[in-house]
């Protein structure tokens, strides 16, 4: 993100899954989704595997893939630094 950001990784991470299960269909147990936000993998890429893995998709052939990734990079950037 340029600048400082304005919310913390958590409310981004919470909005992103809320967002992916109302647009894309990917909705993930609240205690999946509570697990992804407070220990989430070291890339965007890798949350993103972890979300559809949690779905028991595969994710080299999810249609939905790279559209997620892109979604969360635009919102937290290529990597999950702390906020």
């Amino acid at each position: 993100m340029n600048g400082k950001p304005t919310q913390s990784r958590d409310k981004i991470l919470g909005y992103y899954l809320h967002d992916m299960c109302v647009r894309l269909g990917y909705c993930l147990a609240p205690a999946v989704q509570e697990e992804l936000i407070a220990n989430p993998p070291e890339t965007p890429a890798e949350f993103v595997k972890e979300i559809i893995l949690a779905e028991g998709l595969d994710p080299v052939i999810s249609r939905h893939y790279d559209e997620m990734l892109t979604e969360l990079v635009r919102r937290v950037g290529e990597t999950f630094d702390p906020m």
